[in-house]
């Protein structure tokens, strides 16, 4: 739960100080709501689990679809497949294959895979006048997201019934 807390916080500060700091124009009000809604989940998520604090399979399993839903709409309103964030959708299938029957794996991997998808053909573009600035920050975005993925699937793995050496 803190790290769903964690990511939505990383997440809010991408969106409030990147046009600052990348002179980029986000579409900031819808890309708020998104979280807030996120936010929102998660605060009743974190009351649920309060009360019984087992989840079960299916319980995760449409946390992780939410996760999906609300990151895909994030990169929807910034440059979709060429925001380097939309390879953050991966974590979740790593999530959905160490810990769900296969048949949510196999719905979390499609549905993350159909929304890169439409994220290919359906965005709002990012201007960005400067093509070579545009794709240095393009690289440099996709190294962050890699190594954020990576120390995240790592882990998710480790602490999944990681047994002691």
């Amino acid at each position: 739960m803190n790290s769903r807390w964690l990511a939505l916080s990383a997440l809010a500060l991408l969106v409030l100080f990147c046009p600052a700091l990348l002179d980029i124009s986000l579409p900031q009000l819808p890309m708020f709501a998104i979280l807030a809604v996120a936010g929102l989940i998660n605060a009743i998520t974190w009351w649920r689990l309060r009360q019984a604090p087992d989840a079960t399979p299916y319980e995760l399993f449409s946390h992780l679809l939410i996760d999906v839903a609300a990151l895909s709409a994030l990169c929807f309103f910034s440059g979709g497949a060429t925001n380097p964030l939309v390879s953050m959708l991966l974590p979740p299938v790593a999530i959905a294959a160490l810990t769900l029957p296969v048949r949510c794996v196999v719905a979390v991997g499609g549905i993350a895979l159909s929304a890169y998808s439409l994220l290919m053909i359906y965005y709002v573009p990012l201007p960005m006048p400067d093509a070579t600035r545009a794709t240095r920050l393009h690289l440099i975005g996709m190294w962050l997201t890699f190594a954020v993925s990576a120390l995240m699937i790592a882990w998710v793995c480790r602490t999944h019934d990681a047994p002691d050496p």
